[in-house]
């Protein structure tokens, strides 16, 4: 079967101004296209599709199939700005001037530190799934321990061992 084609309402002459461009705000925009809204997603990262395009492993979701999702939300108009922070380089109050609405949907971003002995040596889960995403870092020769055991762990620790590590354990 091929794709289903969805067919944009006549254009309303709105436009829509969201902030993150991952699952919940490429969703929006989607609806909003179809709606017949003009909209333009400002997306932080240097690519749309938020965590499923930088976080998770290409062995658990391969990045040509969350390029296929952004590019569907694309063909209907919605626009893309990547590395744009919303509050540096673009303010608020600039989103309100130049749309009619504005919607925040930037993810969850900000992760927790353990307060514990050592915790200067740790590396946030998602910042190391993100960084090896972005450059292939080696770990050759480096013995990496995970703490925790569900599947964010688990992704972790898969790509700890395809960066080289010497050894992988989990705690």
């Amino acid at each position: 079967g091929g794709r289903v084609a969805f067919r944009p309402a006549p254009a309303t002459g709105k436009s829509v101004g969201i902030v993150g461009g991952g699952p919940a705000g490429l969703t929006c925009a989607w609806f909003c296209a179809l709606f017949g809204h003009h909209v333009v997603v400002y997306e932080a990262a240097p690519v749309a599709g938020g965590v499923p395009r930088q976080g998770v492993p290409d062995f658990r979701l391969p990045k040509d199939a969350v390029d296929r999702e952004v590019a569907s939300v694309m063909e209907l108009g919605v626009r893309i700005h990547t590395n744009v922070n919303v509050g540096q380089d673009i303010s608020w109050e600039e989103l309100g001037a130049k749309h009619h609405a504005r919607v925040i949907a930037a993810g969850a971003w900000k992760e927790r530190i353990l307060d514990i002995p050592g915790k200067e040596y740790l590396r946030p889960a998602l910042s190391f799934l993100k960084e090896t995403e972005l450059r292939r870092e080696s770990l050759a020769g480096k013995k990496v321990l995970i703490l925790g055991g569900g599947g964010v762990a688990l992704d972790c620790a898969f790509t700890a061992r395809r960066l080289k590590a010497r050894s992988v354990a989990l705690l």
